[in-house]
């Protein structure tokens, strides 16, 4: 069942910043999904050369591969009403480091409606959102925050920062600074629209939370 909603949910997919779909079959008692074959790195894989380097991730180009992951968000969220569940800096691709594909929507769901809340709990206690580790319901706005790099405020955290906002000696102490939204703040030298875009993404009552129109 699980194979089958990730088949469905890839093949309903169309859009440039979004991994491509192109075929499954199963063989062998085996299910293969074919998919368009991205030439480049991931985003994680790409921070971390950065701070290898000594580096950081100049504004423009940050920006650059935010808005290309707001809009294949977007087009999940309010066209195909889609919420992917484990958006990571792993699960996103630079193809020829620039062009951003979104990729596996292995934990995606379909909502039901657009005023739909789902459930179910995905993942481990340090990538969930203030309403999950609550075990309270959620909609595509856990999308928006998924700590320890698994949302857009976090991503766009991570991009600034180079380390996930996030992190504690054991799940406890992260969920504890989960609930409180308790994150360092971004370094100096960010511009104000960023500062501000990373607080209300990671505001931690869901219903203060920017959907992705108003991110």
């Amino acid at each position: 069942k699980l194979l089958e909603r990730e088949v469905g949910i890839l093949r309903s997919l169309q859009h440039p910043n979004i991994i491509r779909y192109y075929d499954s079959f199963v063989e062998d008692a085996y299910l293969y999904i074919v998919m368009e074959l991205v030439d480049g790195s991931t985003l994680l894989d790409h921070l971390n050369a950065i701070d290898e380097r000594g580096d950081t991730m100049p504004e423009t180009r940050l920006w650059h591969i935010f808005c290309q992951v707001c809009m294949a968000l977007r087009y999940c969220h309010k066209v195909k009403q889609v919420v992917h569940r484990d958006l990571t800096p792993s699960n996103i691709m630079l193809a020829d480091g620039n062009t951003v594909k979104l990729a596996d929507f292995g934990l995606a769901r379909q909502r039901l409606g657009t005023n739909s809340v789902m459930e179910s709990v995905v993942g481990s206690v340090l990538y969930q959102c203030p309403e999950l580790i609550q075990h309270e319901a959620y909609s595509e706005k856990a999308d928006i925050w998924r700590p320890a790099s698994r949302s857009l405020g976090c991503i766009l955290y991570q991009m600034a920062t180079l380390r996930p906002p996030f992190e504690g000696g054991n799940p406890l102490v992260v969920a504890a600074r989960i609930v409180e939204a308790n994150y360092p703040p971004v370094p100096d030298g960010r511009s104000p629209l960023l500062l501000s875009a990373v607080g209300a993404m990671l505001t931690a009552d869901p219903a203060r939370r920017p959907d992705i129109d108003d991110v």
